[in-house]
């Protein structure tokens, strides 16, 4: 790999594995080693999907992933899963850009869960994380809050969308186009933070 750098994208839930494919996209892939690159002198960047959903990651063309069992409804239960299959993952990784909404039941206990695993591993960690509608409910909203505070702690870089703030757009331009930018916003924060940041 000589110079360049390892960067590996993690997306989370249903969103986050559904924006890996947006930024994969956006790539050329490196056809000798699997990896993807977003310019010629680019760094190198993998791809990696974690949910509860079978269907979800049957449809990611990402590199690896993870399935969480059913049984999986406890944190200390998704906390084992995540991080041995997470050193297996990104264990070679110089930087980690983590991709996910927050709210949900999957993603509260996943996002804590690989925030420790790479403190623990001594791998940088950026993220971009997206808050749930207010009108989703109260629990959505704290769960949210609790990952995001976990994140804040430990990682290099956090990006923080809130869905609220499409609702003050709505007048000026349809919903379904309030959603592709924030998607932009997201696929943006990946490519720009890892290279503008990271480029040995």
């Amino acid at each position: 790999m000589g110079d360049k750098l390892l960067i590996s994208v993690l997306g989370v839930g249903s969103y986050g594995t559904k924006k890996l494919q947006m930024i994969m996209d956006k790539m050329q892939k490196n056809a000798q080693d699997n990896t993807f690159i977003s310019s010629l002198h680019s760094n190198e960047f993998a791809f990696y999907a974690i949910d509860n959903d079978k269907d979800v990651l049957n449809t990611s063309k990402a590199q690896d992933s993870l399935l969480l069992s059913d049984e999986s409804n406890q944190e200390t239960l998704v906390a084992q899963q995540v991080e041995e299959k997470l050193r297996q993952m990104v264990g070679n990784s110089d930087l980690v850009i983590l991709v996910s909404a927050a709210g949900g039941n999957t993603s509260s206990m996943v996002i804590p869960a690989i925030v420790e695993s790479l403190n623990e591993i001594k791998i940088p960690l950026a993220a971009v994380v997206v808050k749930p509608f207010d009108f989703e409910g109260s629990k959505r909203s704290v769960n949210a809050e609790i990952a995001i505070s976990k994140v804040e702690k430990l990682a290099t870089t956090l990006k923080v969308l809130d869905n609220n703030n499409l609702i003050s757009v709505l007048n000026h331009q349809p919903l379904n186009e309030a959603f592709a930018q924030m998607d932009r916003e997201v696929v943006e924060f990946v490519l720009s933070f890892a290279e503008k940041h990271f480029v040995a």
